[in-house]
């Protein structure tokens, strides 16, 4: 994996550092940086992920906690219906008005 790291000037004349990659898939993913030691700190850690195998595609963190809790819930097939009716008793009056969205 090769990435890389360009400088681009704003409109208002300061600078940032783009840093880029692509991931396994080919797909491009990019972040700017006002300090180019970030953006190579970034870059480096997207390397290491990817080398790792334990890299995660970004729009894979965008999920919430409320569609992860109802997929969640959908998979315990193995419980009683009095157990899965507190668990998402719980999560609803304790875990999705905190966290939900």
């Amino acid at each position: 994996m090769a990435g890389s790291i360009n400088t681009v000037e704003l409109e208002d004349g300061t600078k940032r550092y783009r840093a880029r990659y692509r991931d396994i898939g080919g797909q491009q993913h990019e972040r700017r940086f006002r300090r180019k030691v970030d953006a190579q700190r970034w870059l480096d850690e997207q390397t290491s992920a990817l080398v790792t195998q334990t890299w995660t595609a970004p729009e894979r963190g965008r999920v919430t906690v409320e569609a992860w809790a109802a997929q969640w819930l959908d998979a315990q097939t193995g419980l009683k219906p009095s157990t899965r009716y507190r668990y998402g008793s719980l999560l609803r009056s304790q875990v999705l008005p905190r966290w939900g969205r």
